[in-house]
């Protein structure tokens, strides 16, 4: 099997407009991916993000729950709602998980079949290969069919809801829509009938579609999938012809592994798979297996905490906590359990925590799937004279500190490069099963006429041609010529989508150039339609075409943001001038022409800080000759895996020297020792450099009359300690982000390492801030830059700083941008930006004023900025949760309100859509109870009315005020809002916002993927390249991207007449 995969290409889609769906139905989770591609459009693949009982989850459980009739009940993460769960348990529901195994072949060999090694008789017995067992008259068939049905109902909603004019595409396009479906590689015809079986029982496909390659539903071996993926999402500066490489996908039930060769690198990526791929049954499911064996033998050594839920709560513990941390050689491994007062020794459980001995954890759960893993991995990096330089490891397993270790430990020696890749891989299966079915779109097509553009040349005084034209005098004391043609395609070469062509151009000036010199820039474009090839010139002496040619568009780029890059040189004689040199690149592989400026002056790395209130992104890009930059957000991070958010916080010891930061704050060995040793922990410290005209929108006290109430101090939060100050705390954590930065970019970018050491001592950094911060600010944030040692005491301010400060808003505007279809966008359109986040809500109104021959915008009015937000409902929430445990006793320590609070931050607020009657909130174990509390069988239950007057209600209005105020600016009403930001994600916020703007016919738009990165990634696509042409003034106005805008006149190609 060969596979050929056009990488990076951002050519449009030139066939008939058509919907695609991808399917990655793994055993413990499952991803669904969209893509519309219409004609003209540069493709792209979205994946769900968005779930009933898990808003912006890429992924969700792969389980269900039937009731005694065989009825499906709840799926996916409803399976694990609080009150799904008490009512299966109470009507015996029948639950289904890891269904997937029921449908392996037999001749998939299974890596672990041995029972647990334990000879405790209070084992509970693990059957690994033997589940699940279906109830008696449910067939694995029906399963995947009520489960896929489920899924294409639900990506339908989310379809309609996030994406601009969705329900129109959906409808018009979803009956006929192409279907992918990703197998793990050891499938066979037998297993993908069974799936085609259950697509019709669904109602999806009709029973008369056709089988085979003309079939809407293909099949996609997981491994291809994931190869897809990873070169379309990767710095391919590592791939030469000839390289070998190694991709493993490590999941739930299964890991597959390929080796493939490049076999060309242009005009197309072309790849080939040189052995039969590898799969074995092992992976992240035996390891929670093993997990739960393990748990369950510990606990049944005492009596308290034996009973069926302490298992389940701490296996669903050690599933998303531990075993994603786990990184070998640790001495415990500590999974919470309760509260404080929570012991038993004979079971290990102290201080509410149970406590595995980790050498034991590392034997039972990890150390037999990562040698089986590692094996999988060997048999494909050799084949004959074939030796893989690299192994591309991508799946939910593949994330595992451990498995990357052992992996890296195990190929170190031999010169193979694990490469972890540089963003969370649970869409990598989803989506590159939709990168596969694009690409297997791609038609050859033959160039119509020849195309060049025309240039200078060096001036040659006995050339007789050239002593009939004028010479041109250059600021570096050359002379040129003009009217030559420069060719870049002749007639009738095949290309692909991917054929681009490109060629240095430079400019020099005698004197530093002015922005005005740089606004002009243009080069002209002409067809050769004549008999032979075209000649060395395009004009005669005279100006006039020369038979045969003809003018088909110019290129227009203003390269006013390459002002910093002008280079002063020397020549001999003592003439000084100064050059910049770059690309033009025009693509010939689609119906029109298009065009790009490519760096060229120098190679550059942009580091991009987004620091909220309560959490943190970093995104770094590689600026290098020729290649279209892309964005990476930091996506692991210590104690926390492949995460792109990590908390803005950290603990400082008794002498104010920082000793914990970001996910470190809340890992349980380190919440211990700083309440052991009386740490100071620091969170919402962004709230302190805020400036006092920014309101706060929230800002009287709790609407409590219980005198037993936490007091929550809203404004006057965090208190540092004494002697410690605000812009010593943002020294500390960017000092933290940067060396983190650093080391995930070495050890997940090809070449990282040297990439970093060249690059980073001269990065360009960009700032985000709140819209309503003011030069006070900046310059706090450049103090801490500088005390952490990344900028020098003597980098300048301004425009040439190597600090670059961007509004949040403006930020969020470029990556949605960037990240949606803008088929809704016309000139003349007008839409908001809401950046909902954790302190702050900033609001901006555009309107665009082109659509060609390139996008631009201008903000019509000064951006609102208000102090509301997230931080505000988890603390209203938190006071909430105080008062009812202080009306008991038993469950008023500050441990109890510590834990439920972080309940309420990380799931009940963000699932809390209005309307509830109750909240739960897990506490503890079912023996845990205390009425007048309100804690029933070890849940917090909160009145469902109080939790959205006290926690949402005045957060919401004020958002849906922020928005309304930028929703009209004299004629000018906007027709989108388009929200973003943590609170944005809110199923509540987004209710209200919708309900709000109904009936004035503004559609709410919540994006299409998690907006974790927005403001992190849109401060990098700011500086690269900026479509913001006007601005409303505030207080300042912020620097311009360093990314040539671009012009080009759309031509037919193929079709020429003249």
């Amino acid at each position: 099997m060969s596979a050929s995969a056009a990488v990076g290409d951002s050519s449009p889609y030139s066939g008939v407009e058509k919907l695609v769906i991808a399917f990655d139905i793994g055993t413990y989770s499952t991803a669904v991916s969209v893509a519309h591609l219409e004609p003209g459009v540069v493709p792209k693949s979205r994946t769900v993000g968005a779930w009933p009982s898990s808003e912006k989850e890429l992924k969700i459980r792969s389980a269900a729950y039937y009731d005694k009739d065989l009825n499906p009940k709840a799926y996916a993460a409803e399976v694990y709602d609080d009150f799904i769960q008490i009512q299966a348990k109470e009507e015996g529901w029948h639950l289904v998980e890891f269904f997937k195994l029921l449908l392996h072949p037999s001749t998939m060999s299974a890596t672990i079949s041995s029972p647990s090694n334990s000879t405790n008789s209070n084992a509970e017995p693990v059957a690994r290969l033997s589940l699940p067992s279906l109830p008696a008259g449910l067939d694995i068939v029906a399963v995947y069919t009520d489960f896929t049905s489920y899924l294409w109902l639900h990506t339908q909603s989310w379809y309609e809801e996030n994406i601009p004019n969705g329900r129109g595409v959906w409808n018009k396009l979803a009956p006929q829509a192409a279907i992918v479906f990703a197998t793990p590689d050891g499938w066979t015809d037998q297993q993908q009938a069974a799936i085609r079986t259950a697509f019709r029982q669904a109602g999806i496909m009709s029973p008369n579609d056709p089988d085979g390659s003309n079939s809407r539903l293909q099949f996609i071996h997981e491994s291809e999938a994931s190869v897809h993926w990873c070169l379309s999402n990767s710095n391919l500066s590592w791939l030469n012809v000839g390289t070998a490489f190694t991709i493993l996908d490590a999941g739930g039930s299964t890991v597959d592994s390929s080796l493939y060769v490049v076999e060309a690198i242009t005009p197309q990526l072309k790849l080939r798979n040189v052995k039969a791929s590898d799969c074995v049954q092992t992976g992240g499911v035996f390891m929670t297996l093993e997990g739960r064996a393990l748990i369950s033998e510990q606990l049944h050594r005492g009596t308290r905490f034996r009973s069926q839920d302490y298992v389940d709560d701490l296996t669903s513990e050690f599933e998303t906590k531990a075993k994603r941390k786990f990184g070998g050689g640790e001495s415990k491994v500590m999974l919470k359990l309760g509260g404080m007062a929570d012991e038993e020794p004979a079971s290990g459980v102290l201080k509410g925590k149970l406590i595995l001995d980790g050498k034991e954890v590392e034997a039972r759960c990890f150390a037999d799937v990562a040698e089986q893993i590692v094996a999988c991995a060997r048999r494909q990096t050799r084949c004959g004279d074939i030796k893989s330089k690299h192994v591309l490891l991508v799946g939910g397993v593949g994330e595992s500190p451990y498995i990357k270790s052992k992996l890296r430990a195990a190929f170190a020696d031999e010169g193979i490069e694990v490469v972890t890749g540089d963003e969370p891989t649970k869409k990598a299966v989803a989506e590159g099963a939709i990168i596969w079915f694009v690409k297997g779109l791609v038609v050859a097509r033959a160039v119509r006429a020849t195309f060049g553009a025309i240039c200078l040349r060096e001036w040659k005084r006995w050339e007789p041609e050239h002593r009939l034209r004028e010479p041109i005098y250059q600021a570096d004391n050359t002379i040129s010529v003009n009217g030559c043609f420069d060719l870049l395609i002749e007639k009738d070469t095949v290309v692909t989508p991917a054929h681009f062509v490109s060629r240095p151009f430079h400019r020099t000036y005698r004197h530093p150039p002015t922005k005005m010199d740089l606004s002009t820039f243009q080069i002209e474009l002409f067809a050769y339609h004549g008999d032979g090839p075209a000649g060395e010139w395009v004009k005669d002496p005279y100006g006039s075409l020369i038979p045969g040619f003809a003018s088909v568009g110019t290129v227009f780029a203003d390269l006013s943001p390459l002002l910093g890059s002008f280079r002063p040189t020397k020549r001999g004689d003592g003439l000084v001038f100064y050059h910049v040199d770059f690309d033009v690149g025009v693509g010939f592989g689609s119906q029109s022409l298009h065009a790009k400026i490519l760096w060229k002056d120098v190679k550059k790395l942009v580091i991009a800080f987004d620091i909220g209130t309560y959490s943190t992104a970093v995104s770094v890009a590689h600026l290098e000759p020729g290649v279209v930059p892309k964005s990476r957000t930091v996506s692991a991070w210590p104690s926390s895996e492949k995460e792109l958010k990590v908390r803005s916080a950290a603990y400082y010891d008794e002498d104010l020297n920082p000793k914990a930061f970001a996910a470190e704050v809340y890992d349980e060995f380190i919440e211990v020792q700083a309440k052991e040793e009386g740490w100071h922990l620091i969170e919402f410290f962004k709230l302190l450099l805020h400036p006092s005209t920014m309101s706060a929108t929230i800002s009287s006290p709790s609407n409590s009359n219980n005198a037993n109430a936490e007091p929550v101090a809203r404004l006057s939060l965090p208190s540092l300690p004494a002697r410690l100050d605000i812009i010593a705390v943002y020294t500390d954590f960017i000092h933290y982000l940067y060396n983190n930065t650093q080391q995930w970019y070495e050890e997940n970018i090809p070449n990282g390492r040297s990439v970093w050491n060249k690059l980073a001592p001269q990065a360009a950094i960009v700032f985000a801030t709140p819209d309503g911060w003011t030069d006070q600010q900046q310059a706090g944030i450049r103090a801490a830059f500088r005390q952490a040692g990344i900028l020098s005491h003597n980098d300048s301010e301004g425009s040439n700083s190597r600090l670059q400060f961007i509004h949040e808003s403006e930020a969020s505007v470029h990556w949605c941008l960037s990240n949606s279809n803008l088929s809704w966008l016309n000139a003349g359109t007008a839409f908001t930006i809401l950046d909902a986040g954790g302190s702050t809500v900033d609001s901006s109104l555009y309107v665009v004023e082109a659509i060609t021959p390139h996008l631009k915008l201008r903000n019509v009015k000064a951006s609102d900025c208000v102090q509301t937000g997230g931080v505000f409902m988890t603390l209203e929430g938190r006071a909430l949760i105080s008062e009812q445990l202080r009306r008991g006793t038993r469950f008023r320590s500050q441990d109890y309100i510590d834990d439920l609070t972080s309940e309420f931050e990380t799931k009940a607020k963000r699932k809390f859509g209005g309307g509830e009657s109750k909240v739960m909130l897990k506490l503890g174990g079912m023996a845990d109870e205390e009425p007048a509390s309100g804690v029933l069988k070890g849940k917090l239950i909160l009145d469902g009315k109080e939790v959205e007057a006290r926690c949402f209600a005045d957060v919401a209005e004020q958002i849906v005020a922020c928005a309304r105020r930028q929703t009209r600016c004299g004629d000018i009403k906007s027709k989108h809002v388009l929200l973003v930001g943590g609170v944005g994600e809110s199923p509540y916020i987004k209710s209200k916002l919708r309900a709000a703007f109904a009936d004035e016919g503004i559609e709410v738009v919540t994006g299409d993927e998690p907006t974790k990165k927005a403001v992190a990634e849109g401060a990098i696509i700011w500086f690269v390249k900026s479509v913001v042409v006007a601005r409303a003034v505030r207080n300042t106005i912020g620097a311009g991207g360093v990314w040539p805008r671009i012009e080009i006149l759309k031509v037919d190609i193929y079709n020429l007449d003249y």
